[in-house]
């Protein structure tokens, strides 16, 4: 059957490009394109670019159809086509017709027999929790945030029952087209970050005035309090207050497909 197919593209002309894309997904409504044209989705871009560039009507496939809001580093996703257009100059031609959050890293040609979903291969997913008294805007687009501290000992405790081979059917939604809802989690990592200190938080000294130099001290530790700055100076908020009480927890975990397994972690804290 493969090779059938393989013959029939090779006579008719047809190629399968494959695309590997990272965006920000704040702005979409996730990856898959809707019947209702006018929602923002990361496919219906990636169509229109097609589009506008070859002339035809063209309908990507992609390795996961990521949710509302969700960003990828690294999502495949394959489309057949008749132009002649060298297979590794698709990304360089598509990037100048793509917005600026949606970015084609490479392109190349691959069989004509090739599925992203039914590769056998493990997809990487990373959740941040930005754990602090008041949450980063900088931060706001790749990190849920929480005020309270999490138990991340406990976390991992928890996560660790969801590695191996599970039938998640109860994640599904019920008109779910996959063939088999029975999926393997090679390993959930459950990490603790401290982001380290901005160059910017540099001590002040009280009774320096403006352009005077500072004096020759010794570099303050990043739990030294800041001395309070003359009005109109420069300064930073105190390193003990900012850096020293939160930490950013990364979820790692490989799967062979999308889990919303998130509630399932939480449940053992709330």
């Amino acid at each position: 059957m493969e090779e059938h197919i393989e013959n029939e593209a090779k006579k008719s002309g047809i190629r399968r490009i494959m695309l590997i894309l990272s965006y920000d997904g704040t702005n979409y409504c996730g990856f898959a394109a809707q019947k209702d044209k006018t929602i923002p989705t990361i496919e219906g871009k990636v169509n229109e670019a097609l589009r506008d560039l070859t002339g035809q009507e063209i309908e990507v496939i992609g390795a996961s159809r990521t949710d509302s809001g969700v960003h990828a580093l690294c999502n495949y996703c394959v489309f057949d086509t008749a132009s002649r257009i060298p297979a590794d100059r698709f990304a360089n031609a598509l990037n100048p017709r793509l917005p600026d959050d949606i970015v084609v890293r490479k392109s190349r040609e691959v069989d004509p027999t090739f599925h992203p979903r039914n590769a056998r291969t493990e997809k990487t997913y990373v959740y941040r929790i930005y754990c602090g008294k008041v949450p980063d805007p900088l931060l706001a687009r790749y990190a849920a945030y929480t005020w309270f501290h999490l138990d991340t000992k406990r976390m991992q405790e928890a996560a660790d029952s969801l590695v191996g081979e599970h039938d998640f059917k109860s994640f599904c939604n019920a008109a779910t087209g996959a063939l088999t809802t029975v999926r393997t989690v090679t390993k959930i990592q459950v990490e603790e970050e401290i982001p380290p200190l901005p160059k910017i938080m540099l001590r002040q000294s009280a009774g320096r005035q403006p352009g005077q130099p500072p004096p020759q001290t010794a570099s303050p530790s990043p739990t030294t309090a800041f001395s309070t700055p003359r009005p109109g100076t420069l300064t930073g908020t105190p390193p003990c207050e900012l850096c020293t009480e939160f930490a950013c927890k990364i979820w790692m975990c490989r799967l062979l497909t999308m889990i919303a397994f998130l509630p399932v972690l939480f449940y053992p804290f709330i």
